[in-house]
């Protein structure tokens, strides 16, 4: 471990521009002691010196050479992540989440982001650690409330991604929307995400959506799209009675569906039901 003057000295990068470095870019960022002082790894070091040598063999600004070492170290992060440790990762972000270590969590989940981005991040990991949590509740290894803290934690970083995308001027509008008492809109939100980057903008109505307060909606807004969730066998009913009465006010309306439970549907709604997996969406797309 090294302290800042002595890196100087190795380096010859002055502890002013160390720390100004560190305060800007925030890629090499050494260990702290109880006191505040800085701590250099060799690693830093390493880090440092490869990022002087493609400023000067490269002729590039610091900001550029910060830059190659970002690319390097998301490269180096990708080739260690593989479907042979996705495991632990995985169980990783559940145990934080059920013992309630929010920043442990979070970390776990932006490395994975960084890495693999957004999508591939939901469907490999969130949608395997929301299995372990059903899981769970209904082992009774998780109460009620639990299971709803890390759901809701997880439903959020999911929507918090569906509102940043924009569809710039969009080929279609959708609304993807819950029947009544169906509360289950995780999936629906990952479809909804999909359609965003195929150019669909997307009215996320979500949980729990009466029938007849869709009709002004879809008049209004020119919807051709209409996705709905159905996880709950107790929900066929309600969910029937909304394709009813969206077919009758829109009839040229297009309809998917997809959830758990699409064995259930009645003959007649059978068409409309979709996989679960992002082949089979595309397929869909394409069809």
């Amino acid at each position: 471990m090294y302290g800042i003057q002595k890196v100087s000295e190795l380096t010859g990068v002055s502890p002013i521009t160390l720390r100004a470095w560190e305060n800007r870019y925030g890629i090499i960022k050494p260990d702290r002691t109880d006191g505040g002082t800085r701590i250099y790894s060799e690693q830093d070091i390493e880090k440092l010196n490869w990022v002087i040598q493609q400023k000067n063999d490269k002729a590039i600004s610091i900001k550029q050479a910060m830059q190659l070492l970002k690319d390097r170290e998301k490269r180096e992060q990708k080739n260690q992540l593989n479907p042979n440790n996705y495991d632990w990762y995985i169980d990783k972000i559940y145990l934080t989440l059920k013992n309630h270590y929010m920043d442990e969590a979070t970390n776990y989940i932006d490395f994975l982001v960084d890495t693999l981005g957004h999508e591939q991040t939901f469907h490999d990991f969130f949608i395997p650690v929301l299995t372990k949590i059903g899981l769970s509740w209904e082992n009774d290894d998780l109460s009620v409330a639990e299971e709803h803290f890390m759901s809701h934690y997880i439903q959020q970083r999911i929507a918090e991604y569906f509102y940043q995308l924009e569809v710039k001027q969009p080929k279609q509008t959708a609304i993807a929307v819950c029947p009544t008492d169906e509360m289950h809109q995780i999936g629906l939100l990952l479809f909804s995400i999909f359609l965003k980057k195929q150019g669909i903008n997307v009215l996320f109505i979500g949980e729990n959506t009466p029938a007849d307060s869709l009709i002004d909606l879809i008049n209004k807004r020119n919807i051709n799209l209409l996705a709905a969730s159905f996880t709950l066998a107790s929900s066929i009913n309600q969910l029937t009675n909304l394709i009813d009465t969206v077919r009758e006010a829109a009839p040229n309306l297009d309809i998917v569906i997809g959830g758990q439970n699409l064995q259930l549907l009645p003959e007649d709604y059978q068409r409309y039901q979709i996989g679960h997996t992002v082949a089979a969406w595309k397929e869909w797309l394409n069809h």
